[in-house]
């Protein structure tokens, strides 16, 4: 290995930019994926948007070419949080397996959290499919109380990745 790839192997607090990379760039394509996945399955064709924001990351839309019965529209919006976090739970787990102490761990750890907290950013904001799956379903949540809620999970997940990664470093250098 050449001296600069040592260099950032021993630098494993470079792990930590891969997490707003991956909740911003990263996971919203994978989202979008579980989306057009979900409404290939329905056999529906479907015309993509995808926008593109230095600042605010990726986002898309995906718009049904079909009338879907509203179990189907709830299946089909569901489809892009349960990939990004599936993605994220297998990386947990991965991280988890993974030795401890290494770039590789911490980056993986940095990826599953912006998988993770890339499923509940656009609650923050009082969009996205859960806001939609609430209202097709006929429930109506307060935005506050879901933001909330996301708000929480996004914490808490940010909070177990600093403390792992904190851990990792203090083993590191001790």
């Amino acid at each position: 290995m050449n001296k600069f790839g040592e260099k950032i192997l021993k630098h494993e607090e470079l792990g930590i930019i891969f997490f707003p990379i991956t909740a911003l760039y990263i996971a919203p394509l994978f989202q979008e994926l579980g989306h057009i996945l979900m409404l290939k399955f329905f056999l529906c064709p479907i015309k993509i948007i995808i926008h593109f924001s230095f600042v605010m990351g990726i986002s898309g839309y995906i718009e049904p070419l079909c009338e879907l019965t509203p179990l189907k529209a709830v299946l089909t919006l569901s489809a892009g949080m349960f990939m990004t976090l599936i993605i994220s739970f297998i990386l947990f787990f991965l991280a988890r397996k993974l030795e401890r102490k290494s770039f590789v761990s911490i980056l993986v750890n940095s990826l599953a959290v912006g998988f993770f907290s890339s499923s509940f950013i656009d609650t923050l904001f009082g969009k996205g499919d859960i806001f939609f799956i609430l209202k097709i379903i006929g429930l109506d949540v307060s935005p506050y109380i879901l933001s909330a809620i996301a708000l929480i999970l996004i914490t808490i997940a940010i909070i177990y990745f600093w403390r792992s990664l904190e851990e990792e470093i203090i083993e590191t250098k001790i």
